[in-house]
């Protein structure tokens, strides 16, 4: 391992261990890959453009309180030693990012706006029919009570022909009226 290589593994270790992170963890969050630190301690090569980027991503998040090692160039003047460079471009592409990035939200607000006012329209019909449901159900019910008090008259009506027919002296006809009434009314 050369010794640009070393000290990149150095600085992710170091990196890793004071925040509290897995090597691999923090060998991706620099490198965009978990097994880069392991690939460079076997051997391997590390192009310069993920190197750099490595790099950039440890000066920008470097822990407060823990210095940067003296032999390894820090790029950008990292955090607390005179700025911090941004990732990018300029001001007006960062205002313009901005814009663009308020635009999609309005966009979405619409669209949830709009979905929220489908949503009360459906509420509303739903309404609507459990209302005729629940008047459709108390006049079933007042049918159904009605219905009761007519069976009940029904009842009363035969037994009163039953009595009628025995006061008469009709056997048989009084005979089939006392089995209707025993019977009760019709199913």
């Amino acid at each position: 391992m050369d010794a640009a290589a070393a000290r990149l593994v150095a600085l992710i270790e170091l990196f890793a261990e004071r925040t509290g992170r897995r090597v691999s963890t923090a060998s991706r969050l620099a490198t965009g890959s978990g097994d880069v630190v392991a690939r460079l301690r076997r051997g391997a090569a590390i192009s310069t453009r993920r190197a750099d980027k490595a790099l950039r991503f440890l000066s920008e998040n470097w822990p407060e309180g823990l210095p940067w090692p003296p032999q390894t160039p820090r790029p950008g003047g990292g955090r607390g030693s005179g700025g911090r460079e941004r990732r990018g471009g300029s001001d007006d592409q960062f205002a313009e990012l901005l814009r663009r990035l308020a635009e999609h939200f309005k966009r979405h607000d619409d669209r949830f706006a709009a979905i929220d006012e489908r949503f009360r329209a459906i509420a509303a019909h739903l309404v609507a029919h459990d209302k005729r449901f629940d008047a459709a159900e108390q006049r079933l019910d007042a049918m159904e009570r009605r219905f009761d008090r007519l069976e009940g008259i029904v009842t009363q009506i035969r037994g009163d022909l039953v009595q009628i027919g025995r006061a008469l002296g009709i056997d048989r006809q009084t005979e089939d009226l006392q089995r209707l009434a025993d019977r009760g009314p019709a199913a």
